[in-house]
């Protein structure tokens, strides 16, 4: 079991090298026996880099929506090899306890947690500091997704025949 999680991990750092990805965001969901622990953070491999920048435009967002409880927001991980070898600015983003109800309540539903970190990459890569507006339209997000490059069929996104594995996809 552990030869296929490392191959899956390498898998993923090794893929962002290949495709010269500008950025590397990985999600996951912390798990505690104690039932109070909460919150989120984002691991970067160092501090006072451009992943760093890409974690504070995007912690705000989390925190808004109830995951405060860590006392260190952002945190040098060099033990991560999805930090430690991308050729990009890589970030893990911890984005709750899946232990704590209410953590697991607001990922159960992920739609917020993923307008709060598209809101925080949508903000770094603009380059300031507040979106122009309160939100992005799912219309607009689609829009700056396909402008990108990141999908090629936007009709699939706008008429919603798009399928859990494709979100799923898109998010990773």
């Amino acid at each position: 079991v552990a030869n296929t999680l490392n191959r899956s991990i390498n898998y993923r750092w090794q893929e962002a090298n290949a495709w010269n990805a500008d950025y590397f965001i990985s999600l996951h969901c912390d798990a505690a026996s104690d039932p109070t622990a909460k919150g989120t953070h984002i691991c970067v491999y160092n501090k006072g880099t451009t992943a760093e920048q890409l974690a504070n435009s995007i912690i705000p967002y989390l925190l808004n929506l109830g995951l405060d409880g860590r006392a260190n927001k952002i945190i040098e991980r060099h033990d991560l090899a999805v930090l430690k070898h991308t050729n990009m600015p890589a970030i893990l983003i911890e984005m709750g306890f899946i232990t704590n109800p209410d953590n697991a309540k607001l990922m159960q539903t992920p739609n917020a947690l993923a307008h709060a970190i598209f809101t925080g990459i949508y903000n770094f890569i603009k380059g300031g500091n507040k979106v122009d507006k309160e939100y992005v339209s799912t219309t607009e997000a689609i829009a700056i997704l396909k402008d990108k490059g990141i999908i090629t069929d936007a009709d699939k996104w706008y008429s919603g025949t798009w399928t859990d594995d494709d979100f799923k996809w898109l998010l990773r």
